[in-house]
């Protein structure tokens, strides 16, 4: 990583070319240890972040359901948007979502 970058140059290399099976507060502490100053912050930023990915992947909150529900229905809107606009047929979109949603919300 080049020193002279800015943090959010660094922040979005860091969360893009890291491993999937490494978490970013990982890579990020690297990171930090390599150039303290700009980066302290954002070690504290990305506990959280793995913490909420955690939770999300492992579907262990009401709010994590929601957000998994929210997924499901952004991946529905863009299939209908693609069937309006370019003639597509994508109905196993929406049926991959059929009774699979977790929450009254979703």
């Amino acid at each position: 990583m080049h020193p002279f970058c800015n943090a959010a140059l660094c922040w979005s290399t860091i969360l893009y070319t890291g491993s999937i099976a490494q978490p970013a507060d990982v890579l990020l502490a690297e990171v930090c240890t390599t150039h303290p100053a700009p980066f302290s912050c954002l070690l504290a930023a990305a506990q959280e972040v793995d913490q909420l990915w955690q939770e999300y992947e492992q579907q262990s909150t009401p709010e994590a359901h929601l957000v998994k529900d929210f997924d499901k229905l952004e991946m529905i809107m863009q299939a209908h948007e693609y069937e309006q606009s370019q003639g597509l047929g994508l109905q196993q979109f929406f049926d991959s979502t059929r009774g699979r949603f977790r929450t009254d919300t979703g």
